[in-house]
């Protein structure tokens, strides 16, 4: 357990170095230190929290059901209270507001967050702020009380500047006219030596952090928990997909947070194709509606935040990476590659180059293909005798073609 420590600097007139830095000893427990920023729930999980995904694994419907008498959640969750009473009902557990007496207890990516801080900065060892203070006893004894102190804190102990504006590289810069100048400059060089910024991750409540670390096998991320909730909910057809379309390109308020209400309650997991599509090329048209920022939906933005800032228009880079997006998902479908394939189309090849019916050029949508290598990772392909090739161009003589292409 390393403790890290902050110190401030004054840079107004003083008479003695002891002025010139205060030292907090109230201290925070060092998480990790990193040379490179990192998302604070992906830090708390390499450090603490590995069982999580096994935990994914492991609290599926028939575990809840048979093992799970009572739940406990913690705060800063997405997940609706509505969806877990429904599910509550079903698998017969109660919410309980102790987490002690809970078999499960729902967190979220989150909370983690907010459950560490994180500062950038130079730190440095007791033993060389020990160095530094005994180089300053030579010409001054003000800093006789604070160099005992920090001789009696922990050896692995650290301390980091906490000031925004200020660094040890310009600390010399404002000391002119004191007394100890030259010797309190020839002082800092030891602070200086260390130079390399760092991120320092610390725990907010380290209480807390214990109590998680010791019942891991008790957590689970509450996406986990709202996949279970909507796993008897209906899945998205293709005539469902389409009236979604209308409903969140409507200009009626209330059509849009229908569109999006049908979007939340739907089963997830099945109908992630269709979810995926919708959140590339509406999320710029629904972001203002109310249901946008309910818990409800909040999940959902939460599973499909790789496709929400992808936004396809007249940019043909955009529709690539929403392909790739898919397959990376396990979720790329023939329907899907032909929706896309018509989308880019109109949108780059008719709207912004002029290419269409009146073009001297012999193109159309049909002449948009995917490489034979992304063909092979179309989902409802793979158990399919005949060559994907051939159900695109062949419409009518596949069973597939039950799926009206939009093209």
């Amino acid at each position: 357990m390393t403790k890290l420590y902050t110190y401030n600097t004054f840079l107004n007139d003083k008479n003695d170095a002891e002025d010139f830095i205060f030292i907090d000893y109230n201290y925070s427990i060092i998480a990790d230190i990193s040379t490179r920023w990192s998302n604070n729930f992906k830090v708390a999980e390499s450090k603490t929290y590995m069982s999580l995904n096994d935990n994914s694994k492991k609290f599926d419907n028939a575990y809840i059901k048979n093992n799970v008498n009572n739940i406990y959640r913690f705060s800063n969750l997405s997940l609706s209270r509505d969806k877990l009473a429904i599910y509550q009902e079903k698998a017969d557990f109660k919410i309980t507001r102790n987490k002690d007496l809970a078999d499960v207890c729902i967190v979220s990516e989150k909370f983690f967050e907010k459950e560490l801080d994180g500062k950038w900065g130079v730190s440095v060892t007791k033993n060389t702020m020990i160095q530094f203070y005994e180089d300053i006893m030579l010409y001054d004894r003000s800093v006789e009380k604070t160099l005992n102190t920090i001789k009696e804190l922990d050896d692995n102990s650290l301390f980091i500047c906490n000031s925004n504006y200020f660094s040890i590289n310009s600390m010399s810069g404002h000391i002119k006219g004191l007394v100890f100048e030259k010797n309190f400059e020839k002082s800092l060089q030891i602070l200086k030596k260390l130079n390399s910024g760092q991120y320092h991750y610390t725990y907010k409540n380290y209480a807390n952090y214990q109590w998680l670390a010791n019942n891991q096998h008790k957590l689970m991320l509450d996406v986990d928990l709202n996949k279970l909730c909507t796993g008897d909910s209906v899945t998205l057809t293709v005539e469902d997909f389409e009236r979604l379309e209308q409903l969140l390109s409507s200009a009626d308020v209330d059509n849009v947070s229908v569109g999006l209400t049908l979007m939340a309650n739907c089963n997830v997991a099945e109908s992630k194709t269709f979810l995926s599509i919708l959140f590339s090329f509406y999320s710029d048209l629904i972001k203002n509606n109310k249901i946008w920022n309910q818990v409800n939906f909040k999940y959902l933005r939460k599973e499909f935040s790789s496709y929400i800032n992808i936004s396809p228009t007249n940019w043909g880079h955009a529709y690539d990476t929403l392909v790739k997006q898919l397959i990376k998902d396990d979720c790329l479908t023939v329907y899907a590659s032909r929706y896309i394939a018509n989308k880019m189309f109109i949108g780059v090849l008719q709207n912004n180059f002029g290419v269409g019916s009146g073009c001297v050029f012999t193109i159309d949508k049909e002449s948009l293909q995917l490489k034979e290598e992304y063909k092979n990772e179309l989902q409802d392909s793979k158990d399919e005798s005949e060559n994907i090739s051939n159900i695109v161009k062949n419409a009518g003589q596949s069973s597939l073609n039950a799926i009206d292409l939009p093209f």
